[in-house]
Protein backbone atom coordinates (compact mmCIF):
# COMPACT_ATOMS: atom_id res chain seq x y z
CA UNK A 1 0.00 0.00 0.00
CA UNK A 2 0.85 3.92 -0.51
CA UNK A 3 0.07 6.57 1.09
CA UNK A 4 -0.48 9.81 -0.32
CA UNK A 5 -3.92 11.38 -1.11
CA UNK A 6 -4.90 14.23 -2.94
CA UNK A 7 -5.15 17.59 -0.93
CA UNK A 8 -8.76 17.93 -2.13
CA UNK A 9 -9.56 15.53 0.12
CA UNK A 10 -9.36 17.97 3.04
CA UNK A 11 -13.03 18.46 2.37
CA UNK A 12 -13.54 15.25 3.90
CA UNK A 13 -14.89 16.00 7.30
CA UNK A 14 -16.16 19.56 6.42
CA UNK A 15 -19.53 20.45 6.48
CA UNK A 16 -20.38 22.04 2.70
CA UNK A 17 -23.38 21.52 1.02
CA UNK A 18 -24.38 19.72 4.47
CA UNK A 19 -22.84 16.76 3.45
CA UNK A 20 -20.43 15.64 6.28
CA UNK A 21 -23.11 16.17 8.66
CA UNK A 22 -24.90 13.09 7.28
CA UNK A 23 -22.41 10.41 8.03
CA UNK A 24 -23.12 7.83 10.23
CA UNK A 25 -21.44 4.16 10.57
CA UNK A 26 -24.54 2.65 8.76
CA UNK A 27 -24.72 5.32 6.16
CA UNK A 28 -21.23 4.10 5.37
CA UNK A 29 -22.10 0.50 5.18
CA UNK A 30 -24.93 1.01 3.26
CA UNK A 31 -22.69 2.74 0.73
CA UNK A 32 -19.77 0.35 1.12
CA UNK A 33 -22.84 -2.43 0.15
CA UNK A 34 -23.98 -0.35 -2.70
CA UNK A 35 -21.14 -0.13 -4.28
CA UNK A 36 -21.09 -3.52 -3.99
CA UNK A 37 -23.87 -4.01 -5.85
CA UNK A 38 -26.21 -5.80 -2.86
CA UNK A 39 -28.82 -3.07 -2.66
CA UNK A 40 -31.06 -5.03 -0.94
CA UNK A 41 -28.81 -5.59 2.36
CA UNK A 42 -28.07 -1.88 1.87
CA UNK A 43 -31.29 -1.25 1.96
CA UNK A 44 -31.45 -2.88 5.46
CA UNK A 45 -28.73 -1.10 6.70
CA UNK A 46 -30.42 2.08 5.58
CA UNK A 47 -34.32 1.36 7.07
CA UNK A 48 -32.08 0.76 10.41
CA UNK A 49 -30.58 4.09 10.14
CA UNK A 50 -33.94 6.36 9.16
CA UNK A 51 -35.25 4.02 12.23
CA UNK A 52 -33.08 6.01 14.17
CA UNK A 53 -33.11 9.50 12.45
CA UNK A 54 -35.89 9.88 9.76
CA UNK A 55 -34.68 12.50 8.81
CA UNK A 56 -30.63 11.52 7.67
CA UNK A 57 -30.80 13.46 3.90
CA UNK A 58 -27.88 10.63 2.70
CA UNK A 59 -29.66 7.58 3.62
CA UNK A 60 -33.24 8.95 1.84
CA UNK A 61 -31.38 10.00 -1.22
CA UNK A 62 -29.43 6.64 -1.57
CA UNK A 63 -32.93 4.68 -1.11
CA UNK A 64 -34.30 7.17 -3.58
CA UNK A 65 -31.26 5.98 -5.86
CA UNK A 66 -31.90 1.89 -5.04
CA UNK A 67 -35.74 2.59 -6.05
CA UNK A 68 -34.74 3.62 -9.57
CA UNK A 69 -32.17 1.09 -10.07
CA UNK A 70 -34.73 -0.86 -9.52
CA UNK A 71 -37.51 0.69 -11.52
CA UNK A 72 -39.56 1.53 -8.58
CA UNK A 73 -39.92 5.17 -9.30
CA UNK A 74 -42.74 5.70 -7.41
CA UNK A 75 -40.82 4.99 -3.92
CA UNK A 76 -37.92 7.48 -5.32
CA UNK A 77 -40.20 10.06 -5.38
CA UNK A 78 -41.69 9.17 -2.08
CA UNK A 79 -38.12 9.79 -0.66
CA UNK A 80 -37.53 13.08 -3.15
CA UNK A 81 -41.24 13.74 -1.12
CA UNK A 82 -39.21 13.53 2.34
CA UNK A 83 -36.00 14.96 1.41
CA UNK A 84 -38.24 18.08 -0.13
CA UNK A 85 -40.13 18.25 3.50
CA UNK A 86 -37.06 17.92 5.68
CA UNK A 87 -33.77 18.93 3.68
CA UNK A 88 -34.90 21.58 1.28
CA UNK A 89 -31.53 23.06 0.28
CA UNK A 90 -29.56 20.04 1.04
CA UNK A 91 -27.00 18.44 -1.67
CA UNK A 92 -29.03 14.94 -1.33
CA UNK A 93 -32.34 16.45 -2.11
CA UNK A 94 -31.32 18.50 -5.71
CA UNK A 95 -29.14 15.03 -6.25
CA UNK A 96 -32.46 12.78 -6.31
CA UNK A 97 -34.86 15.38 -7.78
CA UNK A 98 -32.04 15.82 -10.42
CA UNK A 99 -32.22 12.16 -11.07
CA UNK A 100 -35.49 11.57 -11.49
CA UNK A 101 -35.78 14.21 -13.91
CA UNK A 102 -33.33 12.69 -15.97
CA UNK A 103 -35.84 10.11 -16.47
CA UNK A 104 -38.60 12.50 -17.58
CA UNK A 105 -38.53 16.69 -17.86
CA UNK A 106 -35.15 16.60 -18.86
CA UNK A 107 -34.74 12.59 -20.32
CA UNK A 108 -34.39 13.49 -24.18
CA UNK A 109 -31.17 16.06 -23.29
CA UNK A 110 -29.90 13.38 -21.51
CA UNK A 111 -29.93 10.77 -23.93
CA UNK A 112 -28.81 13.15 -26.70
CA UNK A 113 -25.95 13.53 -24.21
CA UNK A 114 -24.98 10.02 -23.60
CA UNK A 115 -25.48 8.97 -27.31
CA UNK A 116 -22.85 11.41 -28.00
CA UNK A 117 -20.48 10.26 -25.41
CA UNK A 118 -20.63 6.53 -27.16
CA UNK A 119 -20.03 8.27 -30.20
CA UNK A 120 -16.07 9.57 -28.88
CA UNK A 121 -17.69 13.15 -29.29
CA UNK A 122 -17.24 14.10 -25.54
CA UNK A 123 -16.92 17.95 -25.72
CA UNK A 124 -20.45 18.13 -27.53
CA UNK A 125 -21.76 15.39 -24.86
CA UNK A 126 -20.59 17.99 -22.51
CA UNK A 127 -22.24 21.13 -23.83
CA UNK A 128 -25.11 18.93 -23.52
CA UNK A 129 -25.12 17.83 -20.02
CA UNK A 130 -24.41 21.73 -19.44
CA UNK A 131 -27.69 22.76 -21.11
CA UNK A 132 -30.07 20.12 -19.80
CA UNK A 133 -28.61 21.08 -16.09
CA UNK A 134 -27.47 24.33 -16.35
CA UNK A 135 -27.83 24.75 -12.30
CA UNK A 136 -24.68 22.05 -11.83
CA UNK A 137 -25.26 18.52 -10.96
CA UNK A 138 -25.27 17.56 -7.36
CA UNK A 139 -23.18 15.14 -6.05
CA UNK A 140 -24.57 12.08 -7.03
CA UNK A 141 -24.81 9.22 -9.83
CA UNK A 142 -25.34 12.19 -12.55
CA UNK A 143 -22.45 13.51 -11.62
CA UNK A 144 -20.46 10.99 -11.56
CA UNK A 145 -21.55 9.95 -15.13
CA UNK A 146 -20.81 13.61 -16.37
CA UNK A 147 -17.67 13.37 -14.47
CA UNK A 148 -16.95 10.78 -16.50
CA UNK A 149 -17.53 12.82 -20.01
CA UNK A 150 -15.31 15.78 -18.24
CA UNK A 151 -12.58 12.93 -18.16
CA UNK A 152 -13.05 12.04 -21.89
CA UNK A 153 -12.92 15.65 -22.59
CA UNK A 154 -9.86 16.09 -20.85
CA UNK A 155 -10.71 18.36 -18.13
CA UNK A 156 -9.48 16.16 -15.42
CA UNK A 157 -9.40 19.25 -12.91
CA UNK A 158 -13.24 19.36 -12.57
CA UNK A 159 -13.45 16.02 -12.61
CA UNK A 160 -11.23 15.72 -10.34
CA UNK A 161 -13.10 18.17 -8.36
CA UNK A 162 -16.81 16.13 -8.53
CA UNK A 163 -15.00 12.72 -7.95
CA UNK A 164 -13.89 13.97 -4.70
CA UNK A 165 -17.10 15.89 -3.55
CA UNK A 166 -18.90 12.02 -4.57
CA UNK A 167 -16.06 10.49 -2.12
CA UNK A 168 -17.25 13.05 0.77
CA UNK A 169 -20.67 12.97 0.38
CA UNK A 170 -21.08 8.87 0.38
CA UNK A 171 -18.49 7.77 2.23
CA UNK A 172 -17.75 4.00 1.92
CA UNK A 173 -18.62 3.92 -1.55
CA UNK A 174 -15.64 1.66 -3.66
CA UNK A 175 -17.03 2.92 -7.31
CA UNK A 176 -15.85 6.81 -6.62
CA UNK A 177 -13.11 6.00 -4.75
CA UNK A 178 -11.53 3.99 -7.92
CA UNK A 179 -12.64 6.91 -9.69
CA UNK A 180 -10.32 9.40 -8.06
CA UNK A 181 -7.86 7.11 -7.84
CA UNK A 182 -7.45 6.61 -11.92
CA UNK A 183 -7.48 10.45 -11.70
CA UNK A 184 -4.80 10.23 -8.95
CA UNK A 185 -2.85 7.76 -11.27
CA UNK A 186 -2.90 10.29 -13.78
CA UNK A 187 -1.17 12.73 -11.52
CA UNK A 188 2.41 12.16 -10.60
CA UNK A 189 1.77 13.94 -7.27
CA UNK A 190 -1.02 11.57 -6.31
CA UNK A 191 0.31 8.34 -7.66
CA UNK A 192 1.05 6.90 -4.16
CA UNK A 193 -2.50 7.22 -3.05
CA UNK A 194 -3.81 5.81 -6.77
CA UNK A 195 -1.59 2.57 -5.73
CA UNK A 196 -2.66 2.31 -2.05
CA UNK A 197 -6.32 2.49 -3.33
CA UNK A 198 -5.83 0.25 -6.31
CA UNK A 199 -4.30 -2.20 -3.90
CA UNK A 200 -7.21 -2.02 -1.49
CA UNK A 201 -9.82 -2.70 -3.49
CA UNK A 202 -8.15 -5.55 -5.14
CA UNK A 203 -9.86 -7.42 -1.94
CA UNK A 204 -13.53 -7.16 -3.09
CA UNK A 205 -14.64 -9.42 -6.15
CA UNK A 206 -16.83 -6.55 -7.91
CA UNK A 207 -13.68 -4.44 -8.31
CA UNK A 208 -10.93 -6.68 -8.23
CA UNK A 209 -10.12 -7.41 -12.12
CA UNK A 210 -10.16 -3.42 -12.92
CA UNK A 211 -8.31 -2.23 -9.51
CA UNK A 212 -5.66 -5.48 -10.50
CA UNK A 213 -5.22 -4.32 -13.89
CA UNK A 214 -4.28 -0.69 -13.08
CA UNK A 215 -2.59 -1.77 -10.28
CA UNK A 216 -0.41 -3.61 -12.23
CA UNK A 217 0.20 -0.75 -14.98
CA UNK A 218 0.56 1.89 -12.24
CA UNK A 219 3.54 -0.30 -10.88
CA UNK A 220 5.49 -0.41 -14.04
CA UNK A 221 5.30 3.28 -14.34
CA UNK A 222 7.27 4.15 -11.65
CA UNK A 223 10.65 5.16 -13.53
CA UNK A 224 13.22 4.90 -11.08
CA UNK A 225 14.42 0.66 -10.64
CA UNK A 226 15.23 1.41 -6.24
CA UNK A 227 11.45 2.85 -5.86
CA UNK A 228 9.42 0.44 -8.16
CA UNK A 229 11.13 -2.43 -6.79
CA UNK A 230 9.13 -2.25 -3.52
CA UNK A 231 6.09 -1.00 -5.65
CA UNK A 232 6.73 -4.56 -7.33
CA UNK A 233 6.50 -6.54 -4.21
CA UNK A 234 3.76 -5.10 -2.62
CA UNK A 235 1.83 -6.58 -5.74
CA UNK A 236 3.58 -9.89 -5.77
CA UNK A 237 2.40 -10.14 -1.79
CA UNK A 238 -1.12 -9.71 -3.31
CA UNK A 239 -0.44 -11.88 -6.74
CA UNK A 240 2.26 -14.21 -6.22
CA UNK A 241 1.83 -16.03 -9.32
CA UNK A 242 1.59 -13.03 -11.49
CA UNK A 243 4.98 -14.32 -13.83
CA UNK A 244 5.10 -11.10 -15.96
CA UNK A 245 5.36 -9.33 -13.01
CA UNK A 246 7.91 -11.97 -11.47
CA UNK A 247 9.90 -10.92 -14.53
CA UNK A 248 9.56 -7.37 -14.67
CA UNK A 249 11.31 -7.16 -11.00
CA UNK A 250 13.90 -9.47 -12.32
CA UNK A 251 14.71 -7.12 -14.42
CA UNK A 252 14.49 -4.13 -12.19
CA UNK A 253 17.33 -6.03 -9.99
CA UNK A 254 19.29 -5.99 -12.97
CA UNK A 255 19.04 -2.41 -13.30
CA UNK A 256 19.53 -2.01 -9.95
CA UNK A 257 23.00 -4.01 -9.89
CA UNK A 258 23.91 -2.08 -13.02
CA UNK A 259 23.48 1.09 -11.82
CA UNK A 260 23.56 1.23 -8.04
CA UNK A 261 24.67 4.54 -7.30
CA UNK A 262 21.77 6.33 -8.80
CA UNK A 263 19.83 8.08 -6.15
CA UNK A 264 15.98 7.55 -6.23
CA UNK A 265 13.41 10.54 -6.04
CA UNK A 266 11.08 9.73 -2.92
CA UNK A 267 7.65 9.53 -3.59
CA UNK A 268 6.40 11.01 -0.43
CA UNK A 269 4.76 14.00 -0.16
CA UNK A 270 6.97 16.94 0.27
CA UNK A 271 7.04 20.61 0.89
CA UNK A 272 8.50 23.69 -0.39
CA UNK A 273 12.20 23.85 -1.61
CA UNK A 274 13.04 26.03 1.63
CA UNK A 275 10.99 23.68 3.97
CA UNK A 276 13.18 20.88 2.83
CA UNK A 277 16.27 22.19 3.10
CA UNK A 278 16.22 22.82 7.24
CA UNK A 279 15.02 18.92 7.04
CA UNK A 280 16.83 17.00 9.41
CA UNK A 281 19.36 14.30 8.10
CA UNK A 282 17.60 11.58 10.44
CA UNK A 283 14.42 12.61 8.70
CA UNK A 284 15.42 12.41 5.05
CA UNK A 285 16.66 9.52 5.45
CA UNK A 286 14.00 7.37 7.17
CA UNK A 287 11.78 9.10 4.12
CA UNK A 288 13.94 7.37 1.56
CA UNK A 289 14.23 4.33 3.50
CA UNK A 290 10.04 3.88 3.82
CA UNK A 291 9.86 4.53 -0.03
CA UNK A 292 12.33 1.46 -0.26
CA UNK A 293 10.14 -0.46 2.42
CA UNK A 294 12.72 -0.81 5.29
CA UNK A 295 10.64 -0.13 7.81
CA UNK A 296 12.00 -0.94 10.76
CA UNK A 297 15.07 0.92 9.86
CA UNK A 298 13.23 3.98 9.14
CA UNK A 299 11.17 3.47 12.40
CA UNK A 300 14.58 3.19 14.56
CA UNK A 301 15.25 6.68 13.26
CA UNK A 302 12.19 8.30 13.78
CA UNK A 303 12.12 7.05 17.07
CA UNK A 304 15.54 8.44 18.07
CA UNK A 305 14.66 11.89 16.52
CA UNK A 306 11.62 11.47 18.53
CA UNK A 307 13.28 11.01 21.73
CA UNK A 308 15.19 14.23 21.51
CA UNK A 309 12.25 16.22 20.23
CA UNK A 310 8.83 14.31 20.84
CA UNK A 311 6.86 17.07 19.16
CA UNK A 312 8.80 16.53 15.68
CA UNK A 313 5.17 17.06 13.14
CA UNK A 314 7.38 15.10 10.46
CA UNK A 315 8.71 12.47 12.59
CA UNK A 316 4.89 11.73 13.89
CA UNK A 317 3.93 12.05 10.51
CA UNK A 318 6.25 9.40 8.66
CA UNK A 319 5.80 6.85 11.88
CA UNK A 320 2.19 7.54 10.63
CA UNK A 321 2.82 6.30 6.91
CA UNK A 322 4.63 2.78 8.34
CA UNK A 323 1.45 2.48 10.27
CA UNK A 324 -1.04 3.25 6.67
CA UNK A 325 1.43 0.85 4.60
CA UNK A 326 0.84 -2.30 7.40
CA UNK A 327 -3.11 -1.64 7.55
CA UNK A 328 -3.16 -0.07 10.90
CA UNK A 329 -5.32 2.22 10.23
CA UNK A 330 -6.08 3.71 13.69
CA UNK A 331 -2.54 4.15 14.46
CA UNK A 332 -2.06 5.79 11.58
CA UNK A 333 -4.61 8.55 12.31
CA UNK A 334 -3.60 9.01 15.96
CA UNK A 335 -0.23 9.72 14.43
CA UNK A 336 -1.36 11.68 11.74
CA UNK A 337 -3.51 14.37 14.14
CA UNK A 338 -0.23 14.29 16.02
CA UNK A 339 1.69 15.26 12.60
CA UNK A 340 -0.72 18.47 11.52
CA UNK A 341 -0.84 19.55 15.60
CA UNK A 342 3.27 20.16 15.45
CA UNK A 343 3.86 20.63 12.00
CA UNK A 344 4.15 24.18 11.88
CA UNK A 345 5.26 24.62 8.71
CA UNK A 346 3.42 21.97 7.27
CA UNK A 347 1.27 24.79 4.98
CA UNK A 348 0.44 22.13 2.23
CA UNK A 349 -1.86 19.89 4.76
CA UNK A 350 -0.18 17.30 3.57
CA UNK A 351 -0.31 15.41 7.22
CA UNK A 352 -4.33 16.15 7.11
CA UNK A 353 -4.90 15.26 3.95
CA UNK A 354 -3.62 11.70 5.09
CA UNK A 355 -5.12 11.38 8.50
CA UNK A 356 -8.58 11.27 6.23
CA UNK A 357 -7.10 8.54 4.61
CA UNK A 358 -6.39 7.02 7.29
CA UNK A 359 -9.71 7.47 8.74
CA UNK A 360 -11.53 6.88 5.57
CA UNK A 361 -9.93 3.08 5.24
CA UNK A 362 -10.43 2.64 8.88
CA UNK A 363 -14.08 3.27 8.95
CA UNK A 364 -14.40 1.33 5.98
CA UNK A 365 -12.38 -2.01 7.53
CA UNK A 366 -14.30 -1.17 10.61
CA UNK A 367 -18.00 -1.56 8.51
CA UNK A 368 -16.60 -4.74 6.40
CA UNK A 369 -15.79 -6.30 10.07
CA UNK A 370 -18.86 -5.64 11.49
CA UNK A 371 -20.35 -6.97 8.20
CA UNK A 372 -18.85 -10.16 8.09
CA UNK A 373 -19.81 -10.92 11.75
CA UNK A 374 -23.33 -9.90 10.66
CA UNK A 375 -23.07 -12.88 8.16
CA UNK A 376 -21.54 -14.86 10.64
CA UNK A 377 -25.12 -14.46 13.14
CA UNK A 378 -27.10 -14.63 9.94
CA UNK A 379 -25.60 -18.19 9.01
CA UNK A 380 -25.46 -19.73 12.76
CA UNK A 381 -28.94 -18.44 12.87
CA UNK A 382 -30.34 -20.72 10.04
Amino acid sequence: MKWLITALLLLFLTSESGLAADRSPLFERANLLYSLEERERANEQLERLLRSNPRHAGALALRGFIAVDQGHRDQAEKMLDRLASSAPDSSYTKALRQLLESLAARSQAVHTARLLNKAGRADKALHEWRNAYPEGLAPGPLAREYASVLVAAKKQKEAREIFTQLVNAYPGNLQYQLDLARLDADDPNTRANALHTFGELTRYRRFEDEARDAWSRLVRQIEQPALAVPAVKEYLQRYPQDQEMLAYLETLRKGLAESPSKTPKTLLPKGPEKTRDRTPPALAQARELIDRGRYQRARSLLDSVLKKNPKQGEALGYLGLIALRNGNHHLAERLFRKAAQQDIEDRQGKWQSLYRTARYWGLLADAEKDLTQGRIKEAKAR
